[in-house]
């Protein structure tokens, strides 16, 4: 039984692979049956299906207009390629480490098209992305957007040292340069500051009005994008929670590469969670999730097959949509991929939970 609007897998060809430091490498990819790709938002990811079995979610560095963007005859807006940043994982479980070691150039790679969970944050005021590392690879094409409507930005891009600092090349295009500022861990520590204080001075001031770039319209408010490893994010969150006179919640935008550490008991509750029942509404079927079980596996139990890559709530693979009605349940959210917005009517199965393990909760599927 497939799920409705199950993912579209493309065939790519692996049309170029550059090494950018010494753990991350940049890979293109291209149609292998056609010129033309669908064209991601910036924030983008898909999922690559790689050699050995895995499935992981990759951002795409690049904005549209730079992969070669064209709205074709039929109203589809298309690309050339896929650019593709991925880091070797010293503890990888497989999915980096394939891509690294297995993947070469001319490999055929399924590919699942391409989704965005973590889009550009709309309309045309002042941008401040704080980039963490690998975290870079979604914010960079957020910048080149912005840069290519004329928004007003500022991309600070955090890493260890210059030669770990991925995309460098990129960063230091005159249009990207102007609107760039690098932090780099030995640097920092040889003026007795820390990555820390650099994220204190930019979060817990009022928001700036991007000096960067053009001018901001009148009276815009700055957003501020945000990805990294888990440290650099928690330091962001709390933070922005300290000054939330500074940052509303609809002013931050954060896509996780990894879940957050749980709060006290959260892992208990998310692993022990109390049973439930699903209502697939379209298809007209109710089933029951296990306690220790999650949505996901008891659909493919069933047969309905829904997507996964991350299976941590991070990556927004397995999202569907949930209905509110008299007398069902609803859920509770435990993904980091879903703003409060999105909760609203959306719904990560790999995690989720129910209000009520009488009342069904009920999917739209």
């Amino acid at each position: 039984m497939p799920m409705p609007g199950s993912e579209r897998i493309l065939t790519l060809r692996v049309a170029r692979i550059d090494r950018l430091t010494d753990a991350v490498s940049q890979f293109d990819l291209v149609g292998a049956h056609g010129p033309r790709l669908p064209a991601p938002e910036p924030g983008s990811h898909v999922d690559l299906h790689l050699p050995g079995g895995f499935q992981r979610s990759y951002s795409i560095a690049e904005a549209p207009h730079r992969a070669g963007w064209r709205l074709e005859a039929d109203g589809r807006a298309t690309v050339s390629r896929y650019r593709l940043g991925i880091q070797l994982d010293p503890a990888s479980r497989g999915g980096s480490r394939s891509a690294h070691q297995r993947l070469r150039v001319g490999d055929l790679v399924p590919v699942g098209a391409p989704r965005c969970a973590f889009p550009m944050p709309p309309g045309r005021g002042p941008l401040m992305l704080l980039a963490g590392g690998i975290g870079l690879t979604p914010l960079l094409a957020m910048a080149q957007q912005a840069v290519h409507q004329g928004r007003p930005l500022a991309l600070h891009a955090f890493a260890r040292r210059a030669d770990a600092l991925a995309f460098s090349a990129t960063l230091a295009e005159p249009a990207l340069a102007a609107v760039t500022v690098l932090h780099l861990d030995d640097r920092l520590a040889a003026s007795g500051r820390t990555p820390r204080d650099v994220l204190a001075g930019l979060i817990g001031q009022p928001p700036p009005a991007c000096p960067r770039g053009a001018s901001p319209p009148a009276g815009a408010a700055c957003d501020l994008a945000y990805c990294g490893p888990p440290g650099f994010m928690a330091t962001i969150r709390a933070l922005a929670a300290a000054h939330p006179q500074h940052w509303s919640p609809e002013r931050l935008h954060a896509e996780h590469f990894a879940p957050p550490p749980p709060a006290p008991g959260e892992r208990e509750a998310a692993v022990h969670g109390q049973p439930f029942r699903l209502r697939l509404v379209r298809q007209g079927v109710e089933l029951d999730v296990a306690a220790g079980q999650t949505a996901v596996q008891a659909l493919h139990d069933l047969g309905v097959q829904v997507p996964v890559s991350c299976q941590q709530g991070v990556c927004g693979t397995c999202v569907v949509g949930w209905m509110a009605a008299e007398g069902a349940a609803v859920p509770m959210h435990r993904d980091h991929c879903l703003s409060a917005a999105e909760r609203a009517h959306r719904v990560a199965l790999c995690c989720a939970g129910a209000s009520s393990a009488d009342r069904p909760l009920q999917l739209d599927l």
